[in-house]
C-alpha cells in the first residue's frame, strides 16, 4: 500500500489539514508542536481504512471536533496492491462514504456498499496484522511486536524457504479453538481433568464388578473342567508311567559310552595345543632374528652416509667462523665511526644552538626596545585622554539645542508686537533708559511698559488684554537648555565643542595607530613572554663565546655531520647484517646435530652386531629354520589324530545322549509329580464347587453397568485423543514452520541492527519471533533490561525489518508504509546519527511517515521530505 494524498476535515483539533503528492518510496517527515494533531493523523488513517461511515464505535466517537459541531470526515488516496483509489467518509452526521477506483478497472461506490468494496479490495490485497504492526503509535515503542502473528511476513519468510505458508490468521483461530477443546479434558500441564478422571474411576469401579462376578463364575465352571481334566490326566500319567522308567534306563547306558569317546578326543586336542604353540614360538624365534639382520644392515648404511655429512658439516662450520671473525671487525670499525659521527653532530647542533640563541637575543631585544617606547606613548595618550572626552553625540545634542534656540528666538520676533524706526542719518532714541542708535533700521520689540525716548517725547506700550509672554519663556527654556549642555562639556559655544570633538577623535586615533603598531610588534605573543625570553637568552649567553660563524654557515656544518651520521648508520646496519646472515647460518648448529646422529646411529649399530652375535653363538639360524620346521610335521600328525577323535565324537553325540537321559527322567518325575498333584487338587475343586452359587444373575447385572461405563469413557477418550493428537501435531508443524521461517527473519533484522549497534550485534527471538535478548560484544542483555532508548530503536528496526522483508524482491507481497509517531526522544545523538541512516536506507525501498514534534532529530536523513503541520493545516 501507499499513500498518495490525505485531508482530514474536523477531525479533534484539526479543523482542515492536507498532504498531496506524498512519494512512493522515501522518508517524509511531518513536524510541529505538542498537541497540534500530528497523532490524529495516524488515527484518521486509521479510521478511513477500518471503521465503516456509519459505524459508532468509542474508536469512531473519539474522532469528533473539538468546541464544533460539525462531522468528522477524512478522505485518502492511496495504491493497495494493483487498485489506485480514492475514499472519502464522513461519521457521526451527515455520514456519507464515496469511493472512487481509479485503475486497473474504474469504478464508483458510495455508501454501505463503498464500505463493503473497500473492505474486500483491503482484504484481497493488504494484511491488517501488518497494519497495526507497522503503524508504530506513540507510546507503544516498549512494547514487542509478534512478527509471527503477522500473515504477509508468515508468506513471505516461506517464500524465502520455497514453502507455502498457511495463513496465520487462520492459524491462530484453529489453534485457539483446539486449545478450548483439549481444555475440556487436560490441564495446562497435560495431565487428565475431573471429566476424564471421574469417568475412568467410574468405567474402572463398573469393570471392577464385572471382572469379580466374570471371576466367580468362570471360577465355579473352571473348577467343573479342572475336575473332568484332572481325572483324565491323572488315569493316562498312571498308564505311561512304567514305559517312562524303561526308556530312562536305555537312555543312562548311551550316555556312559559317549563320555568316554569325548574323554579320548580331549587328550588328543591337549596334544594338538601343545604342538601349536611350539610351532608359534619356533615362528616367532625366526622372525626376531631375521628383522635383527636387517637392522644391523640399515644401520651399517646409515652410519656410513652420517660419516660423509659430517665431513661437510665440519668444512661448513670453519668456513663459517672465519667469515663472522673477518666480518665481526669490519662491524666494529664501523661502530667506531657512527660514535665518531654522533660527536661530530652533537658538536655541530651545539653551535648552531648557540648562534640560533644568540640571533634570537638580539631580535627580542629590539622588539623590547620598540615595545616599551610603544607602552610609554600609549600610556601618555591615555593620560591625555583621561578627562571628559566630548563624542560626536555630545556634538549632535548641542547643534540640536542652538537650532532649538533660533527656532524659539525665530516664533518670538513673529509673535511680539515691535517697531521698524528708520533714520535718514545717525540719530539717537531711548529704549527703556537706554540709548540706542537708528541706522538704517532698528527694531524695537513692544511689551508691556516698554518706554522709547525719542527727543523729549517719551512713549510707553500698554497691550491691553493681549500677551507675548509664552514665546519669551520658550525662548529662556531652548537658551537655558543650551547654557546648561555647553557647561557640562565646559565650552562657551558650538564651536568650541566640535573642536574639543577633533581633538577626541585625533586622540582616538592615534591611540589605534599606537596599540596597532604594537600589535603588529607582538605577532600573536605575549609581551611577558617576549621580555622574560629575551632576559633568559641573555642570561644563558653571558658567559658563552659566541662563534664567529653564521646561522647559514652553521646549518650547512649540522647538514653535513647529519649526513655523515646516517652514512655511518647505514654502514654500521650494512656491517651487522652481514655478520647477523652469517652467524645465523646455521653451520655449527648443522655440525652438532650431524655429529649426534653420527655417533648415535653407530652405537646402536655395536649394540645391534654384539646382540646378533650373541644369538647366533647360542642358536644358528640354520638350527632354527630345522626346529620350525619338524615342529610343523608334529603339528599335522596331532591334528589328523584330532579329526578322528572329533569324528568318533560327534558319532556318539555325549550333548543329545546327556539330553535324552535329562528329558526322560524328567519325564518320569513329571509323571510321578502330577499324579500326586491331581490328587490334591481334585479333593481341593470339590469343595469350591459346593461353594460356589447365583453367580450366573450376578454376571449379567455387572455386564450391564459395564458396558454403560465403557461406552461413556471410550467417547470422552475419543475426543480426548483427537483434541491432544491435533493440538500436538499443529504445534508441531507450527513450531517447525516458525523455526524455518525465524533465521531469515533474524538475518534480516541482524543487517539492519549492524548500522545502529555494531557489527557485532546478536538477538535471541521466542517463538513468536520477539526479541528475547540483545547481544553487543558478548554481552547479553534482556530486552526488559534495555534502555527505555534502546527499545524505541529496536521496535523501529523490528518494523523496518518486517516491512524490508515484506518489500523484497520475489516475494509477492504487498508493503506498507511504516508511520512512526514521535520517535527516538530517548536516543542520544550518536545513535541518531546512525537511526538516521537507518531511516535513510528504509526510505529507498519504503515509504516511511514520521510524526514528530522535534524535527532535529532527523536531521541525518537524506533525502527526506518535510511538512510543517501548521503550513499542512492551512493548506486550502
Amino acid at each position: 500500500m501507499r499513500i498518495h494524498s490525505l485531508t482530514i476535515d474536523n477531525v479533534r483539533a484539526i479543523e482542515h489539514l492536507e498532504i498531496t503528492g506524498l512519494p512512493d518510496t522515501g522518508v517524509v517527515v511531518v513536524h510541529g508542536d505538542n498537541e497540534q494533531g500530528k497523532s490524529t493523523i495516524l488515527d484518521a488513517l486509521d479510521a478511513v481504512l477500518n471503521h465503516r461511515h456509519s459505524s459508532g464505535k468509542g474508536e469512531v466517537k473519539q474522532l469528533a471536533p473539538v468546541h464544533r459541531d460539525e462531522a468528522p470526515e477524512v478522505t485518502a488516496r492511496l495504491s493497495v496492491g494493483p487498485v489506485e483509489l480514492t475514499i472519502r467518509k464522513r461519521w457521526l452526521k451527515k455520514k456519507s462514504a464515496e469511493l472512487t477506483v481509479h485503475a486497473p478497472s474504474r469504478g464508483n461506490y458510495t455508501g454501505a456498499e463503498a464500505d463493503l468494496k473497500l473492505e474486500e479490495i483491503l482484504g484481497e490485497h493488504l494484511d491488517k496484522n501488518l497494519i497495526e504492526a507497522l503503524f508504530l503509535r506513540q507510546g507503544t515503542f516498549a512494547e514487542a511486536v509478534k512478527a509471527a502473528g503477522i500473515p504477509s511476513l508468515q508468506r513471505a519468510l516461506a517464500g524465502e524457504q520455497g514453502e507455502e505458508a498457511v495463513d496465520a490468521t487462520e492459524d491462530d483461530a484453529l489453534m485457539a479453538a483446539v486449545e478450548k477443546e483439549y481444555g475440556r479434558f487436560f490441564t495446562n500441564t497435560g495431565k487428565e481433568n475431573k471429566a476424564l478422571i471421574n469417568s475412568r474411576r467410574d468405567r474402572d469401579k463398573a469393570a471392577e464388578e464385572l471382572a469379580d462376578a466374570e471371576k466367580q463364575l468362570r471360577d465355579l465352571q473352571s473348577y467343573v473342567d479342572q475336575v473332568d481334566r484332572l481325572e483324565q490326566s491323572r488315569d493316562g500319567d498312571v498308564a505311561d508311567l512304567p514305559a517312562a522308567r524303561e526308556q530312562l534306563e536305555e537312555a543312562e547306558a548311551a550316555l556312559v559310552a559317549a563320555r568316554q569317546a569325548e574323554s579320548g578326543a580331549a587328550v588328543v586336542r591337549g596334544e594338538v595345543e601343545r604342538v601349536r604353540q611350539a610351532v608359534t614360538a619356533a615362528q616367532r624365534q625366526l622372525a626376531e632374528r631375521s628383522e635383527l639382520e636387517e637392522e644391523a644392515a640399515e644401520l651399517s648404511s646409515a652410519e656410513a652416509a652420517l660419516a660423509t655429512r659430517l665431513t661437510q658439516a665440519k668444512e661448513k662450520a670453519e668456513q663459517q667462523a672465519a667469515q663472522v671473525a673477518t666480518l665481526g671487525k669490519l662491524w666494529e670499525e664501523a661502530k667506531q665511526r657512527r660514535a665518531a659521527a654522533v660527536d661530530s653532530v652533537k658538536a655541530a647542533r651545539k653551535m648552531l644552538e648557540v648562534l640560533e640563541n644568540a640571533a634570537a637575543r638580539d631580535e627580542l631585544a629590539g622588539v623590547v626596545e620598540k615595545l616599551d617606547a610603544l607602552d610609554e606613548n600609549i600610556a601618555s595618550v591615555r593620560a591625555r585622554a583621561a578627562g571628559k572626552q566630548v563624542t560626536d553625540r555630545d556634538v549632535r545634542a548641542v547643534e540640536q539645542a542652538v537650532q532649538e534656540v533660533e527656532v524659539a528666538r525665530r516664533f518670538r520676533d513673529m509673535a511680539v508686537p515691535h517697531l521698524e524706526l528708520t533714520s535718514a542719518g545717525e540719530a539717537t532714541v531711548s529704549v527703556n533708559g537706554e540709548p540706542a542708535t537708528v541706522g538704517q533700521s532698528l527694531r524695537v520689540d513692544m511689551r508691556e511698559g516698554t518706554e522709547l525716548t525719542i527727543g523729549e517725547v517719551t512713549a510707553t506700550y500698554h497691550a491691553g488684554n493681549s500677551t507675548d509672554a509664552s514665546a519669551d519663556e520658550t525662548v529662556e527654556r531652548a537658551e537655558a537648555a543650551l547654557a546648561d549642555q555647553l557647561a557640562e562639556l565646559g565650552c562657551a559655544d558650538l564651536d568650541q565643542v566640535r573642536q574639543l570633538r577633533e581633538e577626541a577623535r585625533s586622540t582616538e586615533q592615534g591611540m589605534a595607530r599606537l596599540v596597532e603598531q604594537r600589535t603588529d610588534l607582538l605577532a600573536g605573543r605575549s609581551a611577558d613572554d617576549i621580555r622574560a625570553r629575551a632576559a633568559n637568552l641573555a642570561e644563558l649567553l653571558q658567559d658563552t663565546d659566541i662563534p664567529d660563524s653564521d646561522l647559514s654557515a652553521a646549518r650547512a656544518e649540522v647538514l653535513a655531520a647529519e649526513t655523515a651520521r646516517d652514512d655511518a648508520d647505514q654502514e654500521v646496519d650494512k656491517a651487522e647484517g652481514s655478520l647477523s646472515t652469517w652467524r645465523d647460518a646455521g653451520a655449527e648448529r648443522d655440525l652438532v646435530r650431524v655429529q649426534a646422529d653420527h655417533d648415535n646411529t653407530a652405537e646402536r649399530a655395536v649394540i645391534v652386531a654384539g646382540k646378533l652375535a650373541a644369538l647366533e653363538e647360542g642358536q644358528p639360524k640354520e638350527e632354527l629354520t630345522a626346529q620350525l620346521k619338524e615342529a610343523d610335521e608334529q603339528l599335522a600328525t596331532a591334528e589328523e589324530k584330532l579329526r578322528v577323535a572329533e569324528v568318533e565324537v560327534a558319532q556318539a553325540d555325549p550333548s543329545g545322549k546327556e539330553a535324552a537321559v535329562d528329558a526322560t527322567l524328567a519325564r518320569v518325575d513329571s509323571l510321578t509329580a502330577r499324579i500326586k498333584k491331581a490328587e490334591v487338587e481334585l479333593a481341593r475343586l470339590d469343595g469350591y464347587i459346593t461353594q460356589a452359587a447365583g453367580a450366573a444373575e450376578r454376571v449379567e447385572l455387572a455386564r450391564s453397568d459395564d458396558e454403560a461405563m465403557r461406552r461413556q469413557l471410550a467417547s470422552l477418550e475419543r475426543k480426548a485423543n483427537a483434541a491432544a493428537r491435533l493440538r500436538e501435531v499443529l504445534r508441531r508443524h507450527r513450531d517447525q514452520a516458525r523455526a524455518r521461517y525465524a533465521q531469515p527473519f533474524v538475518d534480516e533484522l541482524t543487517s539492519l541492527a549492524k548500522t545502529v549497534f555494531g557489527p557485532d550485534v546478536a538477538f535471541d527471538l521466542t517463538e513468536n519471533l520477539t526479541i528475547r535478548d540483545r547481544t553487543v560484544g558478548g554481552a547479553t542483555v534482556p530486552l526488559a533490561s534495555l534502555s527505555g532508548g534502546a527499545k524505541e530503536q529496536l521496535a523501529i528496526l523490528t518494523r523496518f525489518a518486517i516491512a524490508s522483508l515484506i518489500s523484497g524482491e520475489g516475494t509477492g507481497q504487498v508493503g506498507v508504509p511504516v508511520i512512526v509517531d514521535d520517535a527516538l526522544g530517548s536516543t542520544d545523538p550518536r545513535r541518531l546519527q546512525r537511526m538516521g541512516q537507518l531511516f535513510s536506507q528504509m526510505g529507498k525501498e519504503t515509504q516511511v511517515i514520521v510524526l514528530t514534534c522535534f524535527p532535529q532529530r532527523f536531521d541525518w536523513v537524506n533525502p527526506k521530505t518535510e511538512y510543517s503541520i501548521t503550513q499542512l493545516k492551512g493548506a486550502r
